[in-house]
C-alpha cells in the first residue's frame, strides 16, 4: 500500500494546474498511483479556484472513483467552465453509474458548449441504462455536427432497432462525417432496412462515408449485399476497395459472383487491395479461387496489414488446401528444401 502525506497529496493537486501539460499529467498520474487515499481530498478538488485543477481532479476521479464518486461528479456538471464540464462527462461515461445518465440527459438538451453536449451524448452510449434511445435520438437533430457525431456513435452502441430509421435518415446529413458516422453506427447488425441506404452511401461524394458503408454493409447477407458491394470493387479510392473487397469476404458466403468479382481485384494496381482480396477469398473457402491465387505467390509488394501480396496469397491458398493440389510450394517449404541441399 502507498504511504504518503497529505503534504505531498496537496503539492500532487496544486500540480493539476502546473503551466505545462506534461506536469499536469505526471500530477495525475501520481494521485491514480495512489488511489484510495487520495480520493478524499481529489474530491475536495473539484471546488478548486483552479480550472485546470478541477479539470484534473474530474480526471483522477474516472480512475479511481468508489461508488460514491458518480453522484458527486454530477454536480461539477453545472462547472462554470466548459472544459471542466467536458471533463467531468467523460469521467462519468468511464464510471459507467446508470444513476448520472439523468443529469447527462440535462447536459445533452442544455448545455450552451457543443464539445460538452457531444461529450454527454458519448457517456450515455456507454452508460447501461434504460430509456437513453429517446433522447439520442433527439441529439441526432443538434445543431452542431460534432453532437450528432457523438450521438450517432452513441445511438449505434445501444443496437437498438429504434436507433436504426433515425441513423438511416443522418446518411443525408450535410457534414460529412456525420454520414459517415452514421454509416458506421449501422454496421454490425442485420437489418435489412438499411441495406438500400447504405447501398446509396457507397455512391457519397466523401470517400469516408463510401468505406464505412462498405464496412457496414459486411453484416449483410444476400445477392443484393454482393451486388452492390461488387460494385464499390471499382471505386476509385483503393481505401474503398480493399473494405469492400474485406466485406465481401464475410458477406459473399456461398456466392459465385463475389468469387469472380474478388478474383478480377486480384489484378487490382493497388498492394492492399491485391492483399485483401486475396484474404476475403480464403475466408469465401471455394477452391475455384486457387488459380488467380497461385499468379499472386510471386507478388513481393508490401502491404500495410499482410506483409507482402504473396503472403496474403499463401494463406488464402492454404485455407482452401491448394498448394499440395497445385503443384505449389510456399516460400517457407522452399527456403527448407535449398537448406536441405546445401547440407547435402
Amino acid at each position: 500500500m502507498n504511504t504518503i502525506s497529505q503534504t505531498e497529496i496537496e503539492a500532487l493537486i496544486a500540480a493539476l494546474g502546473a503551466p505545462t501539460p506534461s506536469e499536469r499529467w505526471r500530477a495525475q498520474e501520481a494521485l491514480v498511483g495512489l488511489g484510495t487515499p487520495a480520493e478524499p481530498r481529489v474530491l475536495q478538488a473539484l471546488q478548486h479556484t483552479d480550472a485546470y485543477v478541477r479539470r484534473g481532479a474530474a480526471e483522477v476521479l474516472s480512475h479511481i472513483g468508489g461508488d460514491s464518486v458518480a453522484a458527486l461528479l454530477v454536480q461539477s456538471l453545472s462547472d462554470p467552465s466548459p472544459v471542466v464540464r467536458e471533463r467531468v462527462a467523460e469521467a462519468l461515461a468511464t464510471l459507467g453509474r446508470p444513476e448520472s445518465a439523468p443529469a447527462l440527459e440535462v447536459v445533452l438538451v442544455a448545455d450552451t458548449t457543443p464539445a460538452v453536449r457531444a461529450m454527454a451524448a458519448e457517456a450515455l452510449g456507454k452508460i447501461p441504462a434504460k430509456g437513453l434511445v429517446t433522447p439520442l435520438r433527439e441529439a441526432l437533430k443538434d445543431a452542431s455536427p460534432a453532437v450528432r457525431w457523438s450521438a450517432a456513435g452513441a445511438l449505434g452502441a445501444k443496437k437498438s432497432r429504434r436507433g436504426v430509421l433515425p441513423l438511416i435518415a443522418l446518411l443525408d446529413d450535410a457534414d460529412a462525417g456525420v454520414r459517415a458516422r452514421a454509416a458506421e453506427a449501422l454496421g454490425g447488425r442485420l437489418d435489412g432496412r438499411a441495406m438500400e441506404p447504405l447501398a446509396s452511401a457507397l455512391r457519397d461524394p466523401d470517400f469516408g462515408v463510401r468505406w464505412r458503408a462498405a464496412d457496414a454493409l459486411s453484416g449483410m447477407r444476400g445477392a443484393r449485399a454482393v451486388e452492390v458491394l461488387s460494385v464499390s470493387l471499382l471505386d476509385p479510392e483503393p481505401g474503398v476497395r480493399w473494405r469492400a473487397a474485406a466485406a465481401l469476404g464475410k458477406a459473399g458466403k456461398g456466392s459465385a459472383s463475389a468469387v469472380d468479382a474478388l478474383c478480377a481485384l486480384l489484378a487490382d494496381s493497388d498492394a492492399n487491395v491485391r492483399a485483401h482480396a486475396a484474404a476475403a477469398l480464403g475466408k469465401l473457402g471455394d477452391r475455384r479461387a486457387l488459380a488467380a491465387l497461385g499468379a499472386l505467390t510471386g507478388d513481393k509488394a508490401e502491404t500495410k496489414l499482410f506483409g507482402t501480396v504473396e503472403e496474403a496469397a499463401w494463406v488464402a491458398i492454404r485455407k482452401l488446401g491448394g498448394s499440395r493440389a497445385q503443384g505449389l510450394r510456399s516460400p517457407r517449404r522452399r527456403r527448407r528444401s535449398s537448406a536441405s541441399r546445401t547440407q547435402g
